[in-house]
């Protein structure tokens, strides 16, 4: 509601380009109260490239430099801005889908989060998402990929679905979902798991050249990149094969890279 009224109290006549002046002033700002006075014109090139790399994924209407945003896309804008997650950059396209077939998405999709956002912190927390399955306002499935709303009968345990939401929503794992996170749902993103296999190619015998390879290099270690149930590798070139199942053998350790929303097409 307040993005609402700035936007209204600007006429309602706001271009790209003053809306990047406005995203420069306020990320300017945002390092101002963390105490980064004074910032060097490095650190102020660095800014301008991101409000220009975060413009770039924001064209939803098919902007022109000289044209006015409307309130939905400025409203998306300052949302997006604000959340600065990774979540941001990976619902450019199916958000653009998604509003080719139903122009008012964006639209109803801030009006719910809106509705949730009990503090005006642009994150939900847990507690917000139980009150909206308690009042009834949200209707979204957990799990189901079809659009199904859930019934009055499956909305009897709130507190139990906003578990199971906030989990398939939060792709950060920070125990909140932003803005872009809800969205990402909405469009039918589903956070998937990334994770790293490495592989000590010496087969513990790496010790034995310390003396080539120093005392750091007590393994030599060869990577695979885990993602959508295949595992990507280097070997002379990109290739892929089942995780955990290449001629390298058993991973000698296995780490976690956190959760995407990007799918497999968009490799």
């Amino acid at each position: 509601a307040r993005l609402r009224r700035d936007y209204r109290l600007r006429g309602s006549s706001l271009s790209v380009a003053g809306l990047a002046t406005l995203w420069l002033h306020q990320a300017l700002q945002e390092g101002r109260a963390q105490g980064r006075h004074g910032l060097s014109g490095r650190d102020l090139q660095a800014l301008a490239l991101r409000v220009a790399q975060q413009l770039q994924d924001l064209h939803l209407k098919s902007w022109k430099d000289d044209g006015d945003i409307s309130e939905e896309e400025y409203v998306h804008a300052m949302l997006l801005l604000k959340a600065q997650d990774r979540a941001a950059s990976q619902i450019y396209a199916p958000l653009k889908a998604s509003l080719a077939k139903y122009p008012n998405m964006l639209l109803n999709l801030q009006n719910l989060f809106d509705r949730a956002d009990s503090r005006g912190c642009a994150f939900l927390s847990r507690a917000d998402v139980a009150r909206m399955y308690r009042h009834r306002s949200w209707r979204l499935h957990p799990s189901c990929m079809d659009g199904r709303p859930l019934s009055d009968e499956e909305l009897e345990d709130p507190e139990d679905l906003a578990r199971q939401l906030v989990e398939a929503m939060d792709v950060d794992l920070d125990g909140m979902v932003s803005y872009s996170e809800f969205v990402a749902f909405c469009v039918g993103r589903r956070k998937k798991e990334v994770k790293l296999h490495l592989y000590d190619l010496s087969r513990g015998s790496g010790g034995q050249f310390k003396w080539l390879l120093g005392e750091s290099m007590a393994q030599i270690w060869h990577t695979g990149v885990v993602a959508f149930d295949k595992e990507y590798f280097f070997s002379s070139d990109t290739i892929f094969d089942s995780p955990g199942k290449t001629s390298f053998g058993e991973p000698a350790q296995v780490r976690s890279l956190g959760y995407t929303f990007w799918n497999q097409d968009e490799l």
